[in-house]
């Protein structure tokens, strides 16, 4: 298909050495009880342990760096429930370029501290996608800034494959990854670097509860009615109903049908697992992941020993859990 043009391995492999320089190389970790528990080998890939403090700054940098390659830039502008934000704003800095963030007013205090430390100046919009794009778009065309969006565009995709190159250099016998999906640019770009890589590799979506992906994977085709909408879930950064318009067809190809689906407090169960087996502070979007691995561990092959769950960030409002 056409988008493969634009999210490929060799793509992947340009952003692996446009960012290198910038990034963490973040750990494995393993439990021995989860191990036990699950009755597999599981692999976790500790993200939140990124600079920023999850893997969007992998997608921003990238994003920014193209960008750079390309044309002049006055400036940057993106929108965002945090995560991206922070990278957006740490990247820009980096680069000495000014940065515009927009947030939904329901974003957690944390996440926009971190934004204006980064040195961005910050705009809060209603809680709803709609209000956070009008917003953005508006103030890039008052700026002459240029947006860089959080998963529907390829640069910023590609970026997020880096992770998927990384994870499967430490660990190259992988079976199956799991990955949170929100807007699907993580989901998407691991997918195109794990597949290339190794086709027999297996990739669950990991979803919160009322996002639907299931059905319109199956059918191949977008089946969701109306515009795209907030989920209600404790996941702020899961809150995107739709994957893109990049993201889904890549997902289509590549992602096995069958979709984890998880309840808040699956989620909020997630996040305790990590503390309690981990030792590992992770917000709830990662705690998705942890969820899904003891919730869908029966629909996994057996012949899947190896098990990858991707910790997509840390920042938790950590006066909620004390």
């Amino acid at each position: 298909m056409s988008h493969m043009s634009y999210s490929n391995l060799t793509q992947i492999n340009n952003a692996v050495k446009r960012i290198n320089d910038y990034i963490h190389e973040t750990p494995v970790m393993q439990s021995n009880v989860i191990n036990t528990l699950v009755n597999r080998n599981v692999y976790f890939k500790c993200e939140h342990l990124q600079k920023t403090g999850s893997f969007k700054l992998r997608g921003a940098l990238n994003n920014i760096l193209c960008k750079l390659e390309n044309q002049n830039i006055n400036g940057v502008v993106t929108h965002s429930s945090g995560n991206h934000g922070q990278a957006t704003a740490y990247a820009a800095k980096l680069l000495n370029i000014p940065a515009i963030i927009v947030v939904p007013k329901s974003t957690p205090q944390i996440k926009c501290e971190a934004i204006k430390f980064y040195g961005a100046k910050i705009f809060f919009s209603e809680d709803t996608p709609q209000s956070r794009e009008e917003l953005c778009y508006k103030l890039a065309k008052e700026n002459g800034y240029t947006i860089i969006h959080p998963y529907d565009d390829y640069d910023t995709i590609n970026g997020q494959g880096t992770l998927g190159v990384e994870f499967l250099k430490q660990v190259p016998n992988l079976d199956a990854v799991l990955i949170s999906v929100s807007g699907g640019g993580l989901a998407a770009g691991c997918s195109v670097a794990l597949k290339n890589l190794n086709p027999k590799i297996r990739v669950y979506c990991v979803e919160p509860f009322g996002k639907e992906l299931e059905e319109s994977l199956r059918a191949g085709r977008r089946l969701w009615k109306g515009e795209q909408k907030c989920l209600d879930t404790v996941a702020e950064g899961l809150k995107v109903h739709q994957p893109g318009q990049l993201t889904f067809p890549i997902l289509c190809d590549l992602a096995e049908q069958n979709i984890f689906s998880v309840t808040n407090p699956e989620m909020i169960d997630g996040v305790k697992k990590s503390m309690k087996y981990l030792k590992q502070v992770i917000e709830h979007a990662a705690g998705a992941a942890v969820a899904a691995l003891f919730k869908y561990n029966k629909v996994i092959p057996v012949e899947c020993e190896n098990i990858g769950i991707i910790l997509c960030g840390g920042n938790i409002n950590v006066d909620s859990l004390l």
